[in-house]
């Protein structure tokens, strides 16, 4: 059975210093017009599309490189495919918000109804399981 990756991985292994992968890539970006723009860092590439056809929720693909422990005259590229890391941090904040705010409608739902007290809002507890739990 095969899954669905939110965020594709992949590593493959190629005999080439990891100091020439950064000018191959510089050098392919200026011949060929494909959409993209990149950032070039010493042992890290991130691919994204173009700002001015850019959206916050376009992909990018970020790659990094380095040389394999076995074989000095290999390198090892690792690739990430997914949204722009933004995206994640909106989620990770939208379901830390909902976890707090649940939290906190039980504990004081649970300590009125151990006082004796009326607690409807307990009512509300259900909905914000159902939120957090629609979400994921």
């Amino acid at each position: 059975m095969s899954s669905i990756h939110i965020r594709p991985r992949f590593k493959a292994k190629y005999k080439i210093k990891p100091d020439e992968v950064g000018e191959l890539v510089r050098k392919h970006m200026a011949e060929l017009d494909c959409g993209c723009s990149a950032k070039i860092l010493k042992d890290f590439i991130v691919f994204n599309i173009r700002p001015d056809e850019q959206h916050f929720w376009s992909p990018q693909l970020s790659i990094s490189f380095e040389a394999d422990e076995e074989d000095k005259s290999f390198t090892v590229i690792r690739a990430l495919y997914g949204p722009n890391p933004t995206v994640w941090a909106f989620f990770t904040y939208g379901y830390v918000a909902l976890a707090i705010i649940g939290t906190f409608l039980g504990m004081y739902g649970f300590s009125q109804y151990s006082l004796g007290q009326d607690a409807n809002i307990l009512w509300s507890l259900p909905y914000w399981l159902w939120l957090h739990s629609c979400c994921i």
